[in-house]
């Protein structure tokens, strides 16, 4: 099906199904946070991520670091 921006019933119903996306996405976050192991999983994650470090390096290599820094931040 071909999405028209001027269809008002094509726009409710994006906009119901993105609700929902985010309301499960939410849902997760909390029930992996519930837990003693979710949350040093998602510590892990971000240590891995670089989210708490400096990911400049004076080289390229902060291109690459920065990508890497993004995806915690995200």
């Amino acid at each position: 099906m071909q999405k028209n921006a001027s269809d008002e019933q094509q726009i409710a119903n994006s906009k119901q199904k993105e609700k929902l996306s985010r309301e499960k996405e939410l849902n997760d976050l909390r029930f992996l946070l519930s837990t003693d192991q979710g949350r040093r999983f998602v510590w892990r994650y971000l240590e891995i991520c670089g989210v708490y470090k400096s990911s400049f390096t004076g080289s390229s290599e902060t291109f690459f670091l920065e990508g890497q820094r993004n995806i915690g931040v995200s």
